[in-house]
C-alpha cells in the first residue's frame, strides 16, 4: 500500500523511507481495475502531471493470459515515457511477423505480411506478450519516484460503490446560498469503500476492468448501463436461438514454432485464435455458440472447449492437444447480446473491453484500450490547461461567486470532453467494428454470400492488402 499525504497545494508520497514531492493535481480521477489499460492510462496522466487512484481487482485471476500490442501502443508508450518503457516491453515479447485467416484443416485464406507494409524491416507492428508481464512492467513505471510536474499514482484493492453522482442543473443554483455551499466537496462523484466509512469525491471515475475474468463486476459499468439504458443495442452477437461463448487462456509448447504468425482458424460457428509467446507458451482464445445453456462443471471445460475445436487442424502449433492437457483451470465468459452506444453518464466513462464487452479472440481490444487511455489523457490535460487559465483570470476579480463558479464550470468540462471522447471513439472504431461484424457473419453465423461462393469469397476478403485496409488506423 501507498501512503499518501496531502499538504497545502503539494502532495507528499512516501516510497520506503524516501519522500518525493510533486505539485499536486487539482483533478480528481479513479480507474476502476489495474488492467492493461487501467495502468496505461494511470501512467499517461501521471506524466501528464495528473494524479490517480487505482482500484484494484479484488478476485483472483484464474489463469495469465496473451496479449496483442501495435505498432501505435508502442509509439504511444515511447512518447509518455520514453525507448527504455518499449525497450523493456519488447524484450519481454515476440515480434510477430504476419496475420493469417485459415480453414479448419489449415488451408490458406489469406496472410497479411507486415514487413510488406513497414517503413523499416526492425519495426515492430505487432507484439505478443502475457499480460501478468505488462501489468507488471506498467506497475513499475507508475510506482516510479515522480519528477517535478508529474503526477502520482496510488493503489487501493477495496469494493467500492457510486452512492451518488451530482445532477442538479447548475442553471437552477440560487445565487444567494452560494455562500453555504463553498464548503461543500465540488466533486461530482461521491463514492464508499467497503474498508472505509468515509465519503469519497472525485472528479472523474474511470471503468477499465475486464469483463472476461470469473466473478469480474465492475461497479463503474454496472452504473452506467443501468443509467444508459436508453442506449443499449442488441450486438453484433445477438442470436435468438444461440448464445455466444469466449475462453482466453495459455497453453505449453514443447517445440519450435516458426513462423511467428497471428493464425485464425474457423468453421461455422466455431473461431479459435492462436499465437505464440515468450518461454515456449501460446495464446489460445476462441468463441463458439451454442443453442443450450452450458451446464458442465467449470473443472471440466478444458474436455469441453476442446471438444468443441477438435474438427480444427493446428497450423503450427498443436493447440487443442495442449489445451487438452493443461492443468490450468479454464474460464468460459458468456458473450453478451447487446452493447452501449454511449459510454458515459456524467463524469463517469468506460474505455477498452469494459466498454465493448467483446471476447478476446477479437485479438485488438487491448490495443484499442491503449489508445482510449491516450485520447482520453490527452483532453483531461486540455482540460486542465482551460481550467488554469479561468482559475487564474478568476484570482484577478474579488468574488464571493467564484469558487463555487470553478466547481460548476469544471463539472460542465468534464461532462463536455467525455461527451466529445465518445463521439471520437465512434469515429475511430468504425472499421473495426465494421471487419469484427464481418468475420461474424462469416463464421458464427455464415452468410448467403459464403454459401453461394465458398472459398472464393473467403480468399478474395481475406486477401492481406484487404486485412491491411481494415486495420492499418489500428497497427500504425
Amino acid at each position: 500500500m501507498i501512503l499518501c499525504q496531502i499538504k497545502s497545494s503539494t502532495k507528499i508520497t512516501q516510497f520506503g523511507n524516501r519522500f518525493y514531492s510533486s505539485t499536486f493535481s487539482k483533478k480528481k480521477v479513479l480507474i476502476s481495475g489495474n488492467d492493461v489499460v487501467g495502468l496505461s492510462l494511470a501512467l499517461f496522466l501521471k506524466k501528464k502531471g495528473i494524479s490517480s487512484e487505482v482500484v484494484e481487482s479484488t478476485h483472483t485471476k484464474i489463469d495469465d493470459t496473451g496479449v496483442i500490442l501495435t505498432h501505435k501502443n508502442l509509439q504511444t508508450y515511447k512518447d509518455y515515457v520514453g525507448d527504455s518503457l518499449v525497450e523493456r516491453i519488447t524484450k519481454n515479447g515476440n515480434k510477430l511477423n504476419s496475420a493469417g485467416y485459415f480453414a479448419k484443416n489449415g488451408d490458406t485464406y489469406g496472410v497479411l505480411n507486415f514487413t510488406k507494409y513497414s517503413k523499416s524491416k526492425d519495426d515492430i507492428t505487432m507484439l505478443s506478450s502475457t499480460e501478468s508481464k505488462l501489468k507488471e512492467i506498467l506497475t513499475h513505471e507508475c510506482l516510479k519516484p515522480f519528477k517535478d510536474g508529474e503526477g502520482v499514482v496510488s493503489f487501493k484493492k477495496s469494493i467500492f460503490k457510486i452512492k451518488k453522482v451530482h445532477e442538479e442543473n447548475n442553471n437552477n443554483n440560487n445565487n444567494n446560498n452560494n455562500n453555504n455551499n463553498n464548503d461543500q466537496q465540488p466533486d461530482n462523484i461521491y463514492i464508499t469503500f467497503t474498508n472505509s466509512t468515509n465519503k469519497n469525491y472525485y472528479d472523474l471515475v474511470v471503468g477499465s476492468m475486464d469483463p472476461t475474468e470469473k466473478n469480474s463486476v465492475d461497479p463503474v459499468r454496472e452504473y452506467v448501463v443501468e443509467k444508459n439504458k436508453q442506449f443499449v443495442e442488441s450486438s453484433i452477437y445477438d442470436n435468438r436461438t444461440e448464445q455466444s461463448y469466449s475462453f482466453n487462456t495459455i497453453v505449453d509448447c514443447s517445440f519450435p514454432l516458426v513462423p511467428p504468425l497471428l493464425i485464425t482458424q474457423f468453421l461455422k460457428g466455431r473461431k479459435l485464435v492462436s499465437f505464440i509467446l515468450p518461454n515456449k507458451k501460446v495464446a489460445l482464445t476462441g468463441t463458439f455458440t451454442r443453442e443450450s445453456q452450458i451446464t458442465t462443471e467449470s473443472s471440466k471445460y478444458n474436455q469441453m472447449v476442446s471438444n468443441e475445436f477438435k474438427q480444427i487442424e493446428d497450423v503450427n502449433v498443436h493447440s487443442i492437444v495442449s489445451l487438452l492437457d493443461s492443468q490450468n483451470e479454464l474460464n468460459l465468459f458468456k458473450v453478451p447480446q447487446t452493447h452501449l452506444t454511449n459510454i458515459t453518464h456524467n463524469s463517469i466513462v468506460l474505455i477498452g473491453n469494459t466498454a465493448d464487452y467483446l471476447p478476446h479472440d477479437n485479438v485488438f481490444i487491448t490495443s484499442i484500450g491503449i489508445e482510449d487511455a491516450n485520447k482520453l489523457a490527452q483532453l483531461l490535460v486540455e482540460n486542465n490547461k482551460t481550467n488554469d487559465t479561468t482559475t487564474n483570470n478568476n484570482n484577478n476579480n474579488n468574488n464571493n461567486n467564484n469558487n463555487n463558479n470553478n466547481n460548476n464550470n469544471n463539472n460542465n468540462n468534464i461532462q463536455t470532453l467525455l461527451s466529445k471522447f465518445n463521439n471520437d471513439r465512434k469515429v475511430r472504431l468504425t472499421k473495426f467494428m465494421k471487419a469484427i461484424k464481418e468475420d461474424q457473419k462469416i463464421i458464427l453465423r455464415s452468410s448467403k454470400v459464403f454459401f453461394l461462393v465458398g472459398k472464393l469469397y473467403l480468399k478474395f476478403h481475406y486477401l492481406g492488402k484487404r486485412q491491411y485496409n481494415r486495420f492499418k488506423d489500428l497497427l500504425f
